[in-house]
């Protein structure tokens, strides 16, 4: 039997959640929704690594590059965002 616990609560966020990530070496999770944020947040400590913020409306798609080098965004502003 496996015993299941949670490792971190990530808070920080104003609004829902709609989209989250983990980047490709699985050591930070983005997150976005509908606060128009992206939050970066390390897996390990669960400390937020950083704050994107450009988007004028709610964030439905977040996304690596297959490098970790980019983040993209995509909103009801009609933006997509490379980060």
């Amino acid at each position: 039997r496996t015993t299941q616990r949670v490792l971190h609560d990530l808070r920080g966020h104003a609004s829902w959640i709609g989209s989250i990530k983990f980047n490709n070496n699985s050591n930070i999770v983005a997150s976005a929704g509908g606060d128009r944020v992206i939050r970066l947040w390390n897996v390990l400590s669960g400390d937020c690594l950083g704050i994107l913020e450009g988007h004028s409306s709610r964030i439905h798609c977040i996304a690596f590059s297959p490098d970790d080098a980019t983040i993209l965004s995509a909103s009801s502003d009609e933006m997509v965002r490379i980060w």
